[in-house]
Parts: structure tokens; sequence; C-alpha cells
């Protein structure tokens, strides 16, 4: 889907261009150079400053090469996310600034998960492989956990008005958020794992991570909207929909009972993220800065 969306943009681009020419300048295609660029000076860093694990010596370091590359992977991800998301603010679009503040934020309060699950399972409260048990866990002890987590920045953020100054800013600095946990949850998995964590679900972890996230930016852009004493309604049925979207995602994931039937979590990541588009186009449409002569 990141791929269609970023073809389609690319398609739209040149056929608005009346000399079709200019589409092959270096100029259209910065983000793509600016990606590239990343990834090729962090593999110079790593043959640099962790020559131990230069894929030039023996197999055990490519195998450590491949985690690195993996965790790169993991990276480039995000990033694109990031451009896609910019994009699409064509309004009034967000400074690079900002957006990498809250990734950076979004990257460091991923690690306050780890204290907090540990005091849940402190209690007694844990994954034991029965279908209720495991069901409410991944709701509460990951879900609202996770979620929690990732409002962090968001909260932070959005105390700056001249920064969030119209409703799509909402969904994207919670989504830019979500980005930066995804990240580092992947580069964990990875670290782990090894490369191979880099499949199907580390990929698609990271799509549902924003769209979740987003759900809260949504649910506080309405709140934005409303007189004052209705906002913690808005906003609380936001998390708590966003948790149980979470939790429903893991579950079909982690429960042995419901593995068998896993196949419900890809349909229920295709609902959300068109779910997600929708959220999005409202978010964007409302924008104060509308222009209808603009569009991506």
């Amino acid at each position: 889907m990141l791929l269609f969306q970023f073809i389609q943009c690319k398609y739209s681009d040149y056929n608005s261009l009346v000399d079709r020419k200019l589409f092959w300048r270096l100029g259209c295609h910065k983000y793509i150079v600016t990606v590239g660029l990343m990834l090729l000076i962090t593999l110079l860093l790593v043959e640099v400053f962790l020559p131990e694990v230069s894929p030039l010596q023996n197999e055990m370091d490519r195998i450590h090469f491949g985690r690195y590359l993996g965790i790169l992977v993991a990276f480039s991800i995000s990033v694109i996310w990031m451009i896609y998301l910019r994009k699409v603010d064509i309004f009034e679009p967000e400074r690079w600034i900002h957006i990498l503040i809250v990734f950076v934020m979004g990257s460091i309060t991923t690690f306050a998960v780890f204290p907090i699950s540990r005091f849940i399972k402190s209690l007694g409260f844990s994954l034991n492989g029965q279908l209720v048990n495991d069901f409410i866990y991944c709701i509460v002890g990951i879900g609202m956990v996770e979620e929690l987590v990732k409002m962090i920045p968001f909260l932070i953020i959005i105390q700056f008005k001249k920064i969030v100054n119209e409703p799509f800013d909402f969904i994207l600095n919670a989504a830019v958020s979500a980005l930066g946990f995804a990240f580092i949850e992947n580069s964990l998995y990875i670290k782990k794992s090894g490369f191979y964590a880099i499949n199907g679900r580390a990929l698609l972890s990271t799509v549902a991570h924003m769209t979740f996230s987003s759900v809260i930016g949504y649910s506080f852009m309405i709140a934005s909207c409303r007189r004052p004493g209705k906002h913690c309604y808005y906003i609380l049925g936001g998390f708590l929909l966003a948790s149980l979207m979470h939790g429903l995602y893991d579950f079909w994931l982690i429960n042995p009972i419901a593995k068998k039937l896993n196949g419900l979590s890809l349909i229920f990541f295709i609902l959300t993220t068109h779910f997600w588009f929708t959220l999005k186009n409202k978010a964007i449409k409302a924008s104060f800065f509308y222009d209808e002569s603009r569009n991506l």
C-alpha cells in the first residue's frame, strides 16, 4: 500500500508537468535521494566506527552487519512514512525540524513501556495462553500501555499552538510519535531475532502503530473544536478505541488459540488502514488553510 501510494504520487507529479523532461531532474526526487544518502551514510558510519561488524570480514560479522542493516531498514520505513505524511499536509506543511523532534521524542519515550509492563506483571497479570486472559491483557497490558506512551510526545507538541494550527496536524504529530515508537520496537526485535525479523509483521506493525495513534490524534482534533467540559469524553473515547484496536491486532498474533485464525489480523489491519485514510482525508478537508486549487 505504501509503495502504491508512492508510485501514485510520482505518477501524478509526472502528469502535472507541462515539460515532462523536468520530472527527471534531481530536485523532483530529493526525498528519494535524501533517504538513499541516509542509508549510504549510515552504512559508511558502520564501516568506520564498527569495523568488527564489517560485511567484508567473516560470516559471523556478516550476521552482525545484517542486524544493523535491519535496524536501518526499520528506520527507513519510518522515514518514508514521515515523508508521505508531510507530503499530504499540502495546505500548511509542517517544518521538518518539528517533525523530527516529535519522532525523536517518540523514540525515547518507547523505553517507558518496559517499567510499566514489569509493574503490571508484578501484579500477577500476564499472558498465559488462555483466551479470555490474553484478550484482556492484549488490550490493557499492551494496547493501553503502548498507546499511553505514544501519547507523551503528542501531548507535548500540541501545547505549541503555532505548530499545531490545523486539524491534520493532530493526526500528523500522533502518527510521527507512533513512527518513532515503531522504529525502536522494530530495532529491538531485530536485534533479538536477527535480520529476518524484518518480515511482513514488522512492516505491518509500523503502519498499525501509526493508525492506532492517529485515532487518538483525531479525537483530540474533535475535542479542540468542542466547547469546554466535553473534551474529556472525546479524548477518553479515542484512547479506548485505539487501545481496543491495538489489542485486537496483537491478540490474533500472540494467543496460541487465536493464531489459528491469524489471517483475521491481516483483514483487521486492512480495515483499520482504510479507516486511517478516511480520518486523514476528513482532517485535511477541514483545514483552516483549505484551498481548492491545491491538491496532491
